[in-house]
């Protein structure tokens, strides 16, 4: 056998081992997104409906919404999300608010990366 191969095996069985633990590192944090992103939504809906849309408590979840896709990568969302939250915070807040320059400095962020 040449010298260096007999761990080629013992390496092979590490890499597959890696490789299915990041694996279901992935599948958690895919579930638990979903989860999270249901309470967001679930929490949403309840101060639109009992508040209303443009309440801050309604507005900071879009926020946090938005900040959840922007961290999933899904840029595309993460994009209308924080659209719509400055939107109603520069109604509600004004545009010198510091939650509304929050939001600005989220756009940005989503924009560079």
């Amino acid at each position: 056998m040449a010298r260096g191969l007999e761990n080629v095996g013992l390496d092979e069985s590490r890499k597959r081992k890696a490789i299915a633990a990041a694996t279901r590192r992935y599948v958690n944090s895919q579930e638990v997104f979903k989860q999270v992103k249901s309470m967001f939504w679930r929490a949403l809906q309840g101060y639109e409906k009992t508040l209303s849309k443009d309440h801050t408590s309604a507005l900071n979840t879009v926020n946090n919404l938005g900040l959840l896709y922007a961290n999933q990568r899904q840029l595309d969302e993460a994009n209308e999300i924080f659209e719509r939250a400055l939107q109603g915070r520069e109604k509600v807040l004004g545009g010198g608010h510091t939650s509304t320059l929050d939001t600005v400095t989220n756009l940005g962020t989503l924009y560079r990366d």
